[in-house]
């Protein structure tokens, strides 16, 4: 298994061919888990969850952090983020913290 996936950051190519398509695999499941609110409407902390997602599983297929514990690091955020979203849904207050308050730009035909 070693030899398949690697260990640190000395990968060979098919190394790190075979951590990306895995990573893939494992970025597509936790997006689906987080639900489609991640990939709908955008607010700052939709934002905030896709970076860090991107950037915790990318530190996992170039070897700079164990590959487990960079998959581990991101079910944790999207585990995180759906449960703020249940407990924003259900506390307006923490909501309106949390992704703002949407602001009208363009009304009957006018800019605002």
């Amino acid at each position: 298994m070693d030899s398949f996936f690697g260990s640190g950051e000395d990968l060979t190519m098919l190394q790190m061919g075979s951590r990306a398509f895995i990573m893939f695999i494992i970025a597509l499941f936790l997006v689906r888990l987080g639900g489609i609110r991640i990939l709908g409407r955008k607010s700052g902390v939709d934002f905030v969850i896709i970076i860090m997602l991107g950037a915790v599983l990318a530190r996992g297929i170039v070897g700079a952090s164990p590959f487990l514990s960079t998959v581990f690091a991101g079910f944790v955020m999207i585990i995180v983020n759906k449960i703020l979203a249940q407990v924003s849904a259900r506390l307006p207050y923490l909501g309106n913290m949390v992704k703002g308050k949407p602001a009208v730009l363009y009304k009957n035909g006018k800019i605002q």
